[in-house]
């Protein structure tokens, strides 16, 4: 049963997807108790600081960028398509079924933008899919909110970051086209994701009490 107040609940992917499979890997040994203690620590850590997994992950990149040449920020684009246990929906109704779709789609095209940004025509049918993307993405999760009363109280703040989000990607679209800073475009995508993430995430913890 849902809860009466809403939660701020935090998605990281760096965290979810990357830090603790690894680290749970380690819980089967003899670095079981040590691999806890890690675990809680990130999960602590990502709660106060939501984000700080992600710059934390960057930061060890950047660190050995005199030996590889990996973009950090890219290569958790082009991760966002990998499914994670913590943004999978177990809800079977046809609504939430059809924003697991929605977000999905969101995330794909989105983890293209790496691979399109350098081809300015291909990368505007991005854009164009990335917008509809957007829309149809509220469109289910709108749905789901009139369909189930009790989400939509839980769920209002995060569809606001959401679109904040939204409109903050596209302006830092709006700046590529005059300063080419793809950077920008890589890590404002990943927050977009990481906000989808967190829609995903709250929907369910809120069904599995």
């Amino acid at each position: 049963m849902a809860a009466s107040r809403e939660q701020k609940v935090v998605a990281s992917l760096a965290l979810h997807g990357m830090v603790l499979p690894t680290i749970d890997e380690l819980q089967h040994g003899q670095y079981s108790q040590g691999a806890k203690l890690l675990r809680d620590a990130f999960i602590d850590v990502e709660n106060r600081l939501p984000g700080i997994t992600h710059q934390f992950l960057n930061a060890i990149i950047e660190s050995d960028n005199s030996k590889t040449d990996v973009n950090f920020e890219q290569s958790m684009l082009r991760y966002a398509v990998t499914p994670c246990k913590e943004y999978q929906l177990e809800r079977t109704e046809k609504e939430f079924l059809r924003l697991a779709s929605r977000s999905s789609a969101l995330k794909a095209i989105l983890s293209k933008i790496p691979d399109d940004i350098g081809d300015r025509s291909k990368f505007l049918n991005t854009i164009k899919g990335i917008a509809s993307a957007i829309k149809e993405m509220l469109d289910a999760l709108n749905d789901v909110c009139k369909k189930h009363k009790d989400f939509k109280k839980l769920l209002e703040t995060q569809k606001k970051e959401f679109i904040q989000q939204s409109k903050n990607f596209s302006d830092t679209l709006k700046r590529y086209f005059k300063e080419e800073n793809a950077d920008a475009v890589f890590e404002s995508a990943n927050r977009l994701i990481n906000y989808t993430n967190a829609i995903l995430r709250n929907i369910r913890m809120i069904s599995n009490k």
